[in-house]
């Protein structure tokens, strides 16, 4: 069984690229060699941080749609990840819904599932309660994000949000120093490689701080991950179930 992971957000700047990194180097940490799709054909933040293992795929083309689904469909032991552009989303979501790719996925041992990164406003979490009705029967994982703020007071009261609270398995993204952003920001910075060797050239407080911040990402991420693999490993296979 192989995972496809499928970013999205209600919004720009909510820490898709971020989240694919992450998710992208648990696999290259556990041996894989996952699959990368990048929808933003104008910024390439996920390309620009694996220009090899990342193939750029325009929405708005139906070439391009056709390569992606492919792409996230080919029945292969290798993990795949999509960051979908904000622009993209709706688009995206129609033709994953259209094409009833959960149903065709796992009939070549693909599990999807939706990483999905509310912001802390309403409108969000309400989009993502629609998306996940939209999507009944795929994998959903609830994404909080620290550093876009603390959900607001009004938001937890509201049906998106109490929808979404009770999600599991879910991810919490502690938020890192602003000081620090621009660091991990640079194309050529790996989290991998810095884990294994973070060097001397930042000072030992600010290596201290970022390794301290991408241990606490890299298991959330793993958690959610395992999570997933568990619960598709025991569902018999002659019975695909719901995972969500």
């Amino acid at each position: 069984m192989a995972i496809a992971a499928i970013v999205a957000s209600a919004r720009v700047r909510a820490g898709k690229t971020l989240l694919a990194r992450l998710l992208a180097e648990n696999f290259l940490l556990s041996g894989g060699r996952p699959m990368l799709l990048d929808t933003d054909t104008t910024e390439k933040r996920l390309w620009s941080y694996f220009p090899v293992e990342t193939q750029l795929l325009d929405m708005d083309r139906v070439t391009d749609q056709m390569t992606l689904f492919d792409m996230l469909s080919v029945g292969t032991a290798e993990p795949r990840i999509v960051e979908v552009a904000h622009r993209s989303s709706k688009k995206f979501f129609e033709l994953m819904r259209d094409a009833d790719y959960v149903r065709e996925a796992r009939a070549n041992d693909i599990e999807p599932v939706v990483f999905y990164i509310p912001s802390p406003d309403a409108d969000s979490f309400e989009y993502g309660r629609q998306l996940r009705e939209q999507l009944a029967g795929c994998d959903f994982v609830v994404v909080q994000n620290s550093y876009l703020g603390e959900i607001k007071h009004m938001t937890r009261l509201s049906v998106g949000y109490r929808a979404l609270e009770i999600v599991r398995p879910r991810i919490v993204l502690p938020a890192l120093d602003p000081q620090f952003i621009p660091v991990i920001d640079i194309p050529s910075f790996s989290f991998r490689e810095f884990m294994r060797d973070p060097g001397t050239e930042l000072p030992q407080g600010a290596r201290d701080t970022i390794r301290h911040w991408l241990v606490s990402c890299f298991r959330a991420t793993y958690s959610a991950i395992e999570t997933i693999e568990r619960k598709v490993a025991s569902i018999p296979a002659s019975e695909p179930g719901n995972l969500t």
